[in-house]
């Protein structure tokens, strides 16, 4: 019986290494160009770590393109904790190696942890400028709310921030928006439930219209907390969405939501 087990075990082995041979001597992997190699690669690894991962032990080329620094900079970090308690060594090292590349998520992670939780507002507000350069929507999203909450009234930190804020609300929509505010919420609340950054007012700018904003919203109906901050954006201005903007993030800092 033993000796039959042990047979099937190293049939087991030769058939593995047969497989990983003809993987990594495959033609048509072989066939192509590296750069394309490489976009493949990356789009692999900025939808899951797992994929990248699986796709490392499969391919001798891809083992040798995953330490390239275009796959740290574009590689999921969703497996990954936010706040990386008793992480591996190993692991520490991958996420340094992100932060490093410039990886959006990790400078976002970083930004969001240094200037809500650690007070060092001028690492964190670069950290989520430099995500927010790379289209980080996240980032963008707190990038903007901070320009308006800082400055003196009407200044130009705060007009970028409008800018920034309507573009942001124009290119994603409302689902996006939505998605945008909850993950901002979570992380928060999720990771940073001790944050000591309080120092968002309630601020409002003055309507940009000669004739101001007025809204008559609907008596004895209940909206959730995101559905009045998108609601009339089509006959608001933007410095009135934008408003609504900073309302919701007071709301949310101060635990008052849906």
């Amino acid at each position: 019986m033993g000796t039959l087990e042990a047979k099937k075990t190293m049939k087991y082995k030769r058939s593995r290494r047969l497989d990983q041979d003809q993987c990594y001597n495959s033609p048509t992997l072989a066939s192509l160009p590296r750069d394309m190699l490489m976009e493949i690669l990356v789009r692999v690894a900025s939808a899951s770590f797992t994929d990248l991962f699986n796709a490392k032990i499969s391919c001798k080329d891809f083992l040798e393109l995953a330490e390239e620094d275009s796959i740290f900079q574009h590689v999921s970090l969703e497996k990954f904790s936010v706040i990386p308690w008793n992480t591996s060594s190993e692991a520490s090292s991958f996420l340094e190696r992100c932060k490093d590349c410039g990886n959006p998520e990790s400078l976002y992670r970083q930004g969001m942890v240094s200037y809500f939780s650690y007070r060092m507002t001028e690492v964190g507000f670069e950290s989520l400028k430099k995500a927010a350069e790379k289209e980080h929507v996240e980032a963008t999203y707190v990038y903007g709310i901070i320009l308006l909450c800082s400055g003196d009234h009407e200044s130009k930190q705060q007009q970028q921030g409008i800018k920034i804020l309507s573009s942001l609300k124009a290119k994603s929509g409302r689902s996006r928006m939505k998605e945008c505010r909850d993950k901002v919420r979570t992380m928060l609340w999720r990771y940073m439930w001790w944050f000591k950054n309080n120092s968002f007012g309630k601020q409002q700018l003055s309507c940009s219209r000669k004739e101001p904003c007025k809204l008559q919203i609907k008596r004895n109906e209940w909206l959730s907390i995101d559905e009045l901050v998108d609601e009339y954006d089509d006959i608001l201005c933007e410095t009135c969405r934008s408003n609504r903007e900073v309302t919701w993030f007071y709301y949310m800092q101060h635990g008052i939501g849906d």
